[in-house]
């Protein structure tokens, strides 16, 4: 199950000083942690093909456009959701890290319980202006 989790994240897995081990879902920008773990970027090909699908409703002012979002998630990112799920339920990895579109996007087909059993989170800042994640806080 190790070399399915190093091929399947591209290495891009941290253990955290609290035991904790995240993975980088699709992520282009490294994290940082307060205890100094770095949670390494994944490829920009990895990125774009595990982001998720952007739709636009677009309104215009007087002087500018309102765009108003909404996310889903794709064929693609669900594959890779099921393959982390049995990772998860093997107990190899603890938190993996996801942007908050997809997170969004996932709201739409889950329950929070169910979000809450996965191992999907969104960052959370321990300090925004030193880019400092929480190492026991995650968002939903």
């Amino acid at each position: 199950m190790e070399n399915l989790t190093a091929v399947l994240f591209e290495n891009k897995t941290a253990t955290l000083t609290n035991g904790l081990r995240v993975v980088n879902f699709s992520s282009p920008h490294e994290f940082i942690f307060e205890d100094g773990t770095v949670l390494s970027a994944c490829s920009k090909e990895r990125a774009e093909e595990l982001s998720v699908k952007f739709d636009e409703t677009v309104e215009a002012n007087d002087n500018w456009y309102d765009i108003i979002l909404d996310f889903e998630i794709t064929y693609r990112c669900m594959k890779e959701i099921n393959k982390i799920m049995v990772l998860h339920d093997a107990e190899v990895i603890d938190v993996v890290l996801i942007p908050l579109p997809m997170m969004n996007a996932l709201k739409k087909d889950w329950s929070v319980d169910r979000i809450r059993k996965s191992p999907f989170r969104c960052v959370r800042m321990k300090s925004r202006t030193e880019k400092v994640l929480c190492i026991d806080r995650f968002c939903l």
